[in-house]
């Protein structure tokens, strides 16, 4: 009798921890339109000058076209990557402007400033300001949901990720191929990271031949959500 409580107490108790977290992450967008055949590729935390230009050059060779959610203060520090991003086709999103760890824990106004901030960069390029917004490590609690919403914007988190984020490499090639692979479905998004981490090159060349194979397509994150096709 004992261990059934106990196992009762103990389910209910990871209810309580595990249902916010769900109906939080559930007000994110992860998936494009599961009935066309079109995936888009999203990339964090950039520009960088050490890994934009390389990983750009990359997209360019096998006609990928991305999403990239730029951090303001990077931008305004790479006003030339920025530009060539757009002139290469791609488009920019929000990420904050300061890339604050713990920002599901900040309140409202401060998260609101951040986002406004960032808003206001991508309009002085004088290119059309989406309305998607990747808040930092796809983390959403209540203080974000709301700035967001008030500031008329949408979350896009993603589908599948190459778990490529931070100063250290976690994963071996293989096996950021294996995490990315499961978000090759029709309206599947994929996150990588604009970083130092340039084994993840060779990733997207297998990830294109893997598309290739499913018949899919690449198209920019904002035609996908908005099935635009």
């Amino acid at each position: 009798m004992f261990a059934l409580i106990l196992f009762v107490f103990c389910l209910g108790l990871l209810a309580v921890v595990l249902i916010p977290v769900y109906l939080f992450y559930s007000q994110s967008i992860r998936r494009g339109d599961k009935n066309k055949p079109f995936i888009s590729l999203t990339i964090d935390d950039g520009p960088c000058p050490d890994s934009t230009p390389i990983i750009l050059d990359l997209l360019k060779q096998y006609r990928i076209p991305a999403t990239f959610f730029c951090v303001g203060e990077k931008m305004q520090a790479n006003p030339a990557l920025v530009m060539r991003i757009i002139q290469e086709g791609h488009e920019i999103a929000n990420h904050t402007y300061s890339h604050p760890y713990g920002l599901a824990f900040k309140k409202e106004s401060f998260i609101v400033s951040e986002i406004l901030k960032t808003q206001a960069v991508i309009q002085s390029f004088s290119v059309p300001v989406l309305t998607l917004f990747r808040p930092v490590a796809g983390v959403i609690s209540p203080p974000v949901l709301r700035a967001v919403r008030s500031q008329g914007l949408q979350i896009v988190n993603w589908t599948a990720r190459a778990y490529d984020g931070g100063k250290k490499l976690l994963h071996s090639k293989d096996r950021m191929f294996y995490f990315l692979r499961a978000g090759l479905v029709s309206g599947g998004i994929l996150l990588i990271h604009d970083n130092h981490h340039l084994a993840l090159l060779s990733v997207i060349e297998k990830l294109q031949l893997e598309v290739q194979k499913k018949q899919l397509s690449w198209v920019l994150l904002s035609q996908l959500i908005k099935s635009r096709i």
